[in-house]
């Protein structure tokens, strides 16, 4: 950069100074030598040092000046001339403009040059103004030491590159961290994507696309650079057979054939033959409580197939009497309770509550007596007390109270007339017809022993007595 700064102010033609504003500056007669102006470009490093060099070594005049003037003046017009030299720097004008960008080879990207003008004005640190003493008469100005301006010159330079080449190399670390500047690094383009740089993920160029190898009959459509395949393989394709291995119930058979598109001998599998089953046997019959068992065998081989059998259902047999249902003795009747049966299992398939109509209270009750003959009776009374019989006989008296009835009643038939009488208690139910002498009736009830009653004779006479529950002509 300096070789660049020096070799472009060569051949620059002299400008004139510009107009500097000072507090204090030292006059012309004074000090001896030209006002200091801000040239328009910063003279060179080998300029500067020429010139310092050749103002380095002072008249014998001038240096008697120097040595004569007071050290508070010195130090005064030092200062005036480290100012004035600060404010000549801040108001350099910079007609230049900046530098074109420099170029890299990859990427591309600009930044400004390091104008040595442009940080003198910038960076230059402010130094205050020595205000000049109060008391006293001025005293004349000497000569700053030539060595005092050339290090401030160098020092200010060197540390304005410093400065610059810090916040250059942070500049370029930024870029470098965020891939605005990127030395790319550049993967090989497939089928599907372009070149991808590792670093930064920046695309160049194209896809390859694929290159197609067209379907065999093993194999489908493959891309022969990246692998890929698309749809299916066409499969052989055989017009005609021949059966090596013939079919059975039990194995495989096979064929083979010749492919007519790649010229493969195909061999392929023949499926079994389904069984040629009999017809079923029942080997266990069902039960209405178990299942059965069929099984039938095959026409061909061994194979044996079985079934199991549904349970059968019941079979429901007639109402039986759990219960009986039965009069309770004031004209009522107790429910009795029923059930119905399977008649294979004699699993219970119903049950219900019933009652007795009339004429079902009748014949039970009938059922349940006994036919007795009257010496059976008569003769061993105490054997048959309480017990249900049944006799058929003439009524030969009858006398009624309202629906209650003592009766005589011969049960003997004789074949020309009935004899042997016995006594018969019986209450009739409202509505029932009249009992009359000579009725034949069929009463049924419980016997009581013997009765004793007096004749109109005056004679005692003993029969067997009844309570009949129903009487029935």
């Amino acid at each position: 950069m300096a070789n660049d700064f020096e070799e472009g102010r060569t051949d620059e033609a002299p400008h004139e100074e510009p107009f500097v504003e000072t507090d204090e500056l030292p006059d012309e007669a004074d000090t001896g030598e030209a006002p200091i102006s801000a040239p328009d470009d910063e003279p060179d490093v080998a300029d500067v040092t020429e010139e310092t060099e050749a103002e380095a070594v002072p008249e014998p005049e001038e240096q008697a000046e120097a040595e004569a003037a007071p050290e508070p003046e010195e130090q005064a017009e030092e200062t005036q001339l480290i100012d004035v030299s600060e404010q000549e720097t801040t108001v350099l004008p910079v007609e230049e403009a900046a530098e074109p960008a420099e170029t890299l080879v990859e990427p591309t990207i600009s930044r400004p040059p390091l104008d040595l003008e442009e940080q003198v004005a910038t960076e230059a640190p402010q130094v205050q103004e020595t205000p000049a003493p109060s008391a006293g008469p001025e005293p004349a100005a000497a000569k700053p030491a030539a060595p005092s301006k050339l290090a401030s010159l160098l020092a200010s330079r060197n540390g304005k590159i410093g400065i610059a080449a810090v916040a250059a190399a942070l500049v370029l670390a930024v870029l470098f961290a965020t891939h605005t500047i990127c030395f790319h690094k550049w993967s090989e383009a497939t089928c599907t994507e372009p070149q991808i740089c590792s670093v930064c993920g920046r695309t160049q160029g194209e896809p390859l696309g694929h290159e197609w190898v067209e379907a065999t009959c093993t194999e489908p459509k493959t891309c022969s650079r990246c692998g890929m395949t698309e749809g299916e393989a066409l499969g052989h394709e055989v017009t005609t057979w021949k059966t090596t291995k013939e079919a059975t119930c039990t194995a495989e058979g096979e064929q083979e054939g010749k492919c007519t598109r790649c010229g493969e001998t195909v061999h392929e599998a023949i499926p079994m033959k389904e069984h040629e089953f009999g017809e079923w046997e029942t080997t266990k019959p069902a039960t209405c409580t178990e299942e059965g068992e069929a099984t039938r065998k095959c026409k061909n081989c061994d194979e044996t197939e079985t079934k199991t059998l549904e349970m059968v259902d019941h079979t429901p047999g007639d109402w039986e009497i759990e219960t009986p249902a039965k009069p309770d003795g004031s004209g009522g009747v107790i429910p009795g309770t029923r059930v119905k049966k399977c008649t294979s299992c004699g699993k219970v398939l119903e049950e219900e509550t019933y009652e007795l109509s009339a004429e079902e209270l009748f014949d039970a009750y009938a059922a349940e007596c006994q036919t007795v003959s009257f010496d059976e009776v008569a003769r061993n009374p105490d054997n048959y007390d309480g017990t249900k019989v049944q006799f058929r006989g003439e009524v030969i008296q009858v006398l009624q109270d309202g629906n209650a009835y003592t009766l005589r009643v011969n049960v003997t038939d004789t074949g020309y007339y009935w004899d042997d009488t016995i006594m018969v208690y019986y209450v009739a139910s409202d509505g029932d017809a009249r009992i009359l002498e000579d009725d034949i009736i069929t009463f049924y009830g419980t016997m009581h022993g013997m009765y004793s009653y007096e004749s109109i004779f005056g004679a005692t006479i003993t029969v067997p007595l009844m309570n009949a529950e129903y009487i029935r002509y």
